[in-house]
């Protein structure tokens, strides 16, 4: 039988300040507090002993004082100090799974009957418990809500309805539309008005002003094309990547395929701050390597704004590999010209770039002093790459290479090149690898018994993080836990011949494949965000889980849970590469 410690020995102050650091007692009123303080009964349980058995009624909220439990529910979890037990169960009416105390525990025990009082009189509490039987997408995305502005479709951006002419329309005429409805452009639409251009103010005073164009000749002589398109659900942060992808500062704006509207850089500006689009535009307008340097240096703010207002971490590094792929262009433009291939690797190859971490490049070249050039510009720009950077001096030079890799079985150094993209340089290059990996049925091999060595981490003891293999390890290795989905990802979208790079967009390949389930997906991407906010939170690929808060560390493990049953269908689905020799 369990000890129980009268509560009258212990002073209630020392209670209620327990309570009070507990998250979500911190929302009761204080007087509250202090009545719930008066009703705890406190309970030592020896090392060893069963706090609770399976299939028994729950009579207590378990508020975890000293030592730690092992919970044997559906996944085996631990809870230390300052952890609780028994909420949930309570709000549903469930019976208990089994708690064991494999340390010796103390917990204060709330009654049965006074926590569902505070549940019935203040939502604000229950909601937290009820939040942990919300879908895990659904949690995760509470943890960092993006600002109320910033949440807004880009259809409820559209005030008016598009200004159009057609492509035979004279420029005098499409000016004094564009006057008449106050509008900074003009939508150029064909017969089936469908959208084929733009013309913009920009393009009168630089186009027709400035050349002394006949104001007569049609607008198809200075429409700019093609127009890019969105759809009308997007949001703020996709229309910016989108405008900073094509560099341009239109969008059209369709409801599945029909044209509705066009959102401008001008809306967005409007929105936010700071203009991430002029930021990748001043690039173009430097002309020495300085210029580009103090934009480098400048980019760990703008990174900083956009993870302050609540933009995914997906989308802040895809804005960030358009920003390394500008200026890396800008750079070459600099340099004189020889026939290569620049190949963003890794993070950069998948537009999956975090900052300000490393880059790794890819080079294929002929000319040993464009190399010795091109590296020295990337160092006074501020650009530090890994070691592992793969330059070449031909194709066939790339090719004996990846034929060498593949006889050491270095999958590590093979994904390099399966998760590459061109950033500059001559396309067939590129082209040419691919095509030669792809044709290696070896591979696949490799990539299954690398995705297996993967030791999943599966919960927290204290502050350590436990693993699968039953090491306990001080810190976790977020980009190692990562690779559960990009290293699985990858796999399977290699079986299934996708050539895609970046990690979402494999996932969306493999849904329409009917590979991953709708609900897989999602839950996915939501725990790739949420574990990239820690590594543009600290700037550290290391997660200290003295840092972290319980609520965090509870979430953190149930997205170790999913990993694993990710990993499990990966077997299920891969299971058979190994037996059939592929």
């Amino acid at each position: 039988m369990p000890h129980r410690i009268a509560s009258l020995r212990l002073p209630l102050q020392r209670i209620e300040e327990f309570l009070i650091s507990i998250v979500p007692f911190n929302l009761l009123p204080e007087e509250i507090i202090k009545e719930v303080a008066k009703t705890i009964l406190i309970e030592y349980y020896p090392k060893g002993m069963n706090i609770l058995e399976e299939n028994t009624e729950i009579p207590f909220f378990y508020l975890i004082y000293s030592g730690i439990v092992k919970i044997l529910g559906e996944e085996i979890e631990y809870r230390s100090e300052g952890d609780y037990f028994g909420g949930i169960g309570l709000i549903k009416g469930e019976k208990a799974y089994n708690v064991k105390a494999i340390d010796d525990v103390v917990c204060y025990l709330i009654p049965k009957e006074i926590f569902l009082k505070l549940c019935k009189k203040y939502p604000a509490f229950e909601e937290h418990f009820k939040d942990r039987l919300k879908p895990l997408p659904y949690q995760l995305k509470k943890q960092k809500p993006s600002l109320p502005h910033l949440t807004i479709r880009l259809n409820e951006l559209i005030k008016i309805p598009p200004v159009t002419c057609t492509e035979n329309t004279p420029i005098i005429t499409a000016a004094q539309n564009m006057a008449k409805n106050k509008v900074g452009s003009i939508i150029v639409v064909n017969e089936k008005g469908n959208p084929i251009g733009i013309v913009t103010k920009t393009d009168l005073t630089e186009k027709v002003i400035a050349k002394n164009l006949n104001l007569k000749a049609p607008v198809a002589q200075i429409m700019t094309t093609p127009i890019i398109g969105i759809e009308k659900n997007a949001s703020y942060f996709e229309a910016l990547l989108k405008m900073a992808k094509h560099n341009c500062r239109h969008l059209c704006v369709l409801d599945k395929k029909h044209f509705i509207g066009v959102i401008s850089l001008h809306d967005l500006i409007l929105l936010q701050g700071v203009n991430l689009i002029t930021f990748i535009a001043e690039i173009q307008r430097q002309n020495t390597i300085e210029g580009l340097a103090s934009l480098v240096k400048s980019m760990d703010q703008v990174i900083s704004v956009l993870f302050n207002e609540g933009a995914c971490p997906m989308l802040i590094m895809e804005l960030t590999s358009e920003f390394i792929d500008h200026t890396l262009c800008r750079i070459l433009s600099f340099l004189k010209k020889h026939s290569y291939c620049l190949i963003g690797l890794g993070e950069l190859g998948r537009r999956e770039q975090n900052w300000p971490f490393p880059l790794k490049l890819g080079l294929i070249y002929n000319n040993q002093k464009f190399v010795e050039r091109l590296s020295e510009s990337l160092k006074k720009c501020g650009f530090s790459l890994y070691e592992d950077k793969i330059f070449y001096s031909s194709f066939q030079d790339c090719k004996d290479n990846i034929k060498k890799l593949l006889n050491q079985k270095t999958i590590k150094q093979l994904y390099h090149f399966l998760d590459a993209r061109k950033i500059a340089g001559e396309e067939s290059f590129l082209k040419e690898i691919k095509n030669f990996l792809y044709a290696k049925k070896e591979i696949l091999n490799l990539l299954w018994e690398q995705f297996f060595k993967i030791d999943l981490p599966i919960g927290f003891i204290r502050d350590r993080i436990l693993f699968e293999s039953e090491y306990l390890k001080e810190k976790l290795n977020l980009v190692e836990t990562l690779e559960i989905i990009i290293d699985g990802v990858r796999l399977l979208s290699f079986l299934h011949q996708i050539e895609k790079t970046n990690t979402f967009e494999r996932l969306d390949d493999l849904r329409k494949k009917g590979i991953l389930k709708k609900e897989t997906i999602i839950e996915l991407k939501e725990i790739y965000n949420f574990l990239n906010i820690f590594r543009i939170k600290f700037k550290s690929d290391w997660l200290d889980p003295h840092y972290l808060s319980n609520q965090e560390k509870i979430l953190l493990q149930d997205c170790f849970w999913s990993l694993k049953r990710f990993k499990k269908f990966i077997f299920s689905e891969c299971g058979g590469i190994e037996e059939s020799g592929m």
